[in-house]
């Protein structure tokens, strides 16, 4: 160990201080000795880091970057809550696993015009029914259409005729009130006649009864058959009970009873053409 008359020291073996404090020319608070490749001087730490006087190192703010961080570093606990905007969001980046179900409110769909329906394309795709008219309905446009507002058919089926209605014809027509009775099921023809009071009590298509003889009339139609091959029935009631009279001189216009007894009620019922 020597010292010069500059006052330096040399030591040429290790240098121990026993104790806790060395004193130098230059003491900067938060100084620390750094070798520059001859000897160690005070620097005062700079850059993104500083050293408090207790030795704690702090990164100094806004200082790490992108390289700085590992990938796959940032869990969830280090994301603040609602701090990701939709700017961090990737354009399409959202697909239907990540929406829950029954999150769409009618809020947060695109405003449509009014009037319009959502209803899928040929594609399976979703698409606006153009709104309609007043009066107009929705009407089914076949497979691969969406529907379509439509007016409403100008005119229904069309009437029957009496030969459709008589033959039972298979036809897309309907049929009015006054073709009825010409189908071959519905009798063309009914009557209850009281022959003790000679009296017509309700009809169809009757024109008269006479009264011939005891327990005989003859019953008039107002339209004729078309033949004398039409079936009539005739029921009477006779002392509480029923029984059946005979009918002779089958004719198109007529039909004529005999029975031999006046009775109060009978019931003559006639199908067949007109």
């Amino acid at each position: 160990m020597t010292l010069s008359s500059a006052g330096n020291l040399t030591v040429a073996g290790d240098l121990t201080v026993s104790g806790d404090d060395l004193t130098m020319g230059t003491n900067t608070s938060g100084a620390a000795l750094i070798a520059d490749g001859t000897n160690f001087n005070p620097v005062v730490i700079s850059g993104d880091i500083s050293i408090a006087t207790d030795g704690v190192a702090a990164i100094g703010s806004g200082v790490i970057v992108t390289a700085d961080i590992a990938a796959d570093a940032i869990t969830n606990a280090k994301i603040a809550d609602n701090a990701i905007d939709s700017e961090h969001y990737t354009d399409g980046s959202i697909d239907t696993a990540h929406i829950a179900d029954d999150q769409i409110t009618l809020a947060k769909m695109a405003s449509g015009t009014d009037g319009n329906i959502i209803s899928y394309d040929a594609s399976g795709n979703p698409v606006a029914i153009a709104t309609g008219n007043d009066g107009q309905v929705l009407t089914s446009t076949g497979a691969g259409s969406p529907p379509a507002f439509e007016d409403l058919p100008s005119s229904g089926p069309s009437q029957a005729n009496q030969a459709a209605v008589e033959a039972q014809t298979n036809e897309d027509t309907y049929v009015p009130p006054d073709l009825l009775n010409f189908h071959p099921g519905v009798a063309k023809g009914w009557c209850v006649y009281n022959q003790v009071a000679n009296s017509i009590l309700a009809s169809l298509n009757v024109s008269s009864v006479t009264d011939t003889a005891a327990g005989n009339f003859d019953v008039l139609w107002d339209t004729d058959f078309s033949s004398v091959n039409y079936p009539v029935a005739l029921s009477v009631r006779y002392n509480g009970t029923t029984q059946e009279n005979n009918y002779t001189n089958m004719a198109q216009g007529t039909r004529v009873w005999t029975g031999g007894t006046d009775i109060a009620r009978n019931y003559i019922l006639a199908w067949g053409d007109q």
